[in-house]
């Protein structure tokens, strides 16, 4: 019987301490958006994909026309009277520039502008490459120490102005969960 090396036991060790993490790791979450009364005006629910993850947003009572909307890197939305910046900046564990045209980019929390109609409501899908609900070894977890938060602003993003795309103040805040 041949004994594995501490080398190749590390290995094997490191693989399966990975998929289980993987494996444990939530297929779903969901947010719960307020604006700056502290009034739910929607909710977005998202799943776990093999390379990122979906994220299905309902939101009215905004005002018309194109808005952006990224993950923020800080699950926290509770100074929704003082903006809701809380939530930190962008997703991105790479250092990248903002933008989804830009030449350095994009950033993780990088996301398609969404649509409000006439009446104030979106209903929006989307799909954020390299991001994962729960931990993963090559993507950015939503649910890590300090969390996420999805926040739509007032103007569209036009994917490449730094910081933020030019899109304006924050608008609406939803702090990611896990679904039960």
């Amino acid at each position: 019987m041949k004994l594995l090396s501490k080398a190749s036991l590390a290995i094997l060790t490191a693989v399966t301490l990975s998929t289980a993490l993987v494996a444990e790791a939530p297929e779903r979450a969901k947010v719960q958006f307020l604006d700056h009364s502290d009034k739910t005006v929607g909710k977005a629910d998202i799943r776990q994909g093999p390379d990122g993850v979906v994220i299905r947003v309902e939101l009215e009572g905004l005002e018309p026309g194109w808005k952006a909307i990224h993950i923020h890197a800080t699950g926290d939305c509770h100074d929704h009277d003082e903006g809701f910046q809380a939530s930190g900046g962008h997703l991105d564990p790479d250092d990248r520039k903002h933008g989804l045209l830009h030449p350095e980019g994009p950033e993780r929390g990088d996301l398609p502008n969404i649509w409000v109609n006439e009446d104030g409501e979106v209903r929006a899908e989307m799909h954020a490459h390299g991001v994962s609900i729960g931990q993963h070894e090559q993507h950015a977890a939503l649910l890590d120490e300090d969390g996420a938060a999805l926040v739509v602003h007032e103007g569209p993003d036009d994917h490449k102005s730094q910081p933020i795309g030019g899109a304006g103040s924050r608008v609406a805040c939803g702090v990611v969960e896990a679904a039960e």
